[in-house]
C-alpha cells in the first residue's frame, strides 16, 4: 500500500529541522518558514551539480541558474520580515525568479 501523500507545508509554518533517518539536517532554524529552508536546500544541492556542468554551459546556463535561485532565496528571506503589500511584492519577485530558473534550465 502506498504511503499517504504528505501535504505541502504552508510557507509561514515553521519547519522541523530534526534530521530524518539517513538524511542530513535541513538548513535554518525552527523559526524559518518552510519555503526558505527548501530554497536554501535546493541551492545547496544545485551548486555542486552546476560545478560538474561542461565548461561551455557552466558559466552561462549554470550562472543564470545559480543567480536565479539565489534571488529566490533572498526574496523569500525578505518576505519573511515584511508584512502586507511588501510581503506580496517579495513573494511575487521570488515566484518570477523561480519561473526564470525553470525556463533557463530548459535551454
Amino acid at each position: 500500500m502506498p504511503d499517504p501523500i504528505t501535504p505541502i507545508p504552508n510557507a509561514d509554518d515553521p519547519v522541523d529541522v530534526a534530521p530524518a533517518a539517513g538524511r542530513p539536517p535541513l538548513a535554518g532554524s525552527r523559526s524559518d518558514p518552510a519555503a526558505v529552508v527548501l530554497a536554501s536546500d535546493l541551492l545547496k544541492w544545485v551548486i555542486p551539480i552546476v560545478g560538474k556542468f561542461p565548461r561551455n554551459v557552466r558559466y552561462g546556463l549554470g550562472g543564470r541558474l545559480e543567480s536565479a535561485l539565489t534571488d529566490v532565496l533572498e526574496a523569500l528571506v525578505a518576505a519573511q520580515y515584511c508584512r502586507g503589500a511588501q510581503r506580496t511584492d517579495a513573494l511575487q519577485h521570488a515566484n518570477l525568479r523561480l519561473q526564470a530558473a525553470r525556463a533557463s534550465s530548459l535551454d
